[in-house]
């Protein structure tokens, strides 16, 4: 009973006009139980406004929109049965965010892992993860992990 899950996801906004811009709300956004475990709902700065608040003291990480026009994401877990209905998960999940699509570079990923409690039930698997960020930002005052409550996994 032991279970390999994966998945890969990556998106991308096109604006059919070069003054156009993409509606916060319509945005991409990484960070929380579905993307990324190591941080809380997102919570991932994108990496090429994180650059530009490295460069400059001045910039606030807790004052910049927290959304992007491109992502990539990759997740895999895998799940073994620990008594009866529990079991338990290890996890690893891989990516990152760009507030402007043209700076997306899939090898600059950010690494998160973590291990969690899965409780079968019938409406679906009750999960409490506990996700670690493998390389906080210490410019960005990035947290080092985030337990996070689900119904229902990838």
């Amino acid at each position: 009973d032991v279970v390999l899950a994966t998945q890969a996801r990556i998106g991308r906004i096109i604006h059919l006009t070069s003054t156009s811009q993409t509606y916060p709300n319509r945005a991409f956004f990484l960070g929380g139980v579905d993307t990324m475990r190591g941080y809380l709902e997102d919570e991932l700065i994108p990496a090429d406004v994180a650059e530009r608040i490295a460069q400059d003291p001045n910039l606030d990480p807790n004052a910049v929109v927290r959304s992007g026009d491109a992502f990539v994401l990759l997740r895999g877990e895998l799940r073994f049965p620990l008594y009866g209905q529990l079991s338990a998960g290890i996890f690893s999940d891989l990516g990152n965010l760009w507030a402007d699509a043209a700076n997306l570079d899939p090898l600059q990923l950010r690494p998160t892992a973590g291990a969690g409690l899965r409780l079968g039930t019938p409406v679906g698997p009750i999960a409490l993860d506990w996700g670690w960020n493998l390389a906080p930002r210490a410019a960005l005052s990035e947290r080092t992990n985030a337990v996070h409550f689900s119904i229902g996994l990838f």
